[in-house]
C-alpha cells in the first residue's frame, strides 16, 4: 500500500493507518476497485461435470461414500450403505419439513 503513495504523502498514511487500524484495509480496497481489472470468469468445464452427475448413477454412489463414509473404500457394499444413508437423510429432511410446517400452522 505505502509503494502507491506519494514520497511526500507516505509518512502521513503511515501515522494515519498507526491511530487508524483500519486505514490500510479501505486504501487496499480503493485501489482495488480503482486498479484491478474487471473480470467475468465462467466456469464451463465444471457446469458440464455437475450436468452429467445428474445422469450417471454410479458417479452419484461414489460421491455419497466419499461424504457419508470418507474412510471406506469403494466396494459395492460401502456403496450401498452410502446410498441408503443419504436417501434416509433425505426422508427424514422431508419428514421434520412437514413436522414444522405443521406446527407452524397449528395453533396452540
Amino acid at each position: 500500500m505505502f509503494e502507491t503513495a506519494d514520497e511526500e504523502t507516505k509518512e502521513a498514511l503511515r501515522e494515519l493507518s498507526k491511530s487508524n487500524p483500519g486505514t490500510a484495509m479501505q486504501v487496499a480496497g480503493v485501489l482495488m476497485q480503482q486498479y484491478a481489472p474487471k473480470l467475468d470468469i465462467k466456469v464451463k468445464k465444471i457446469n458440464g461435470l455437475v450436468t452429467a452427475l445428474d445422469h450417471n448413477d454410479f458417479d452419484k454412489m461414489l460421491a455419497w461414500r466419499r461424504k457419508w463414509l470418507p474412510n471406506e473404500s469403494d466396494d459395492s457394499a460401502s456403496l450401498a450403505r452410502a446410498t441408503w444413508l443419504e436417501k434416509e437423510y433425505w426422508e427424514n429432511m422431508a419428514s421434520v419439513t412437514a413436522n414444522g410446517v405443521a406446527r407452524a400452522f397449528t395453533s396452540r
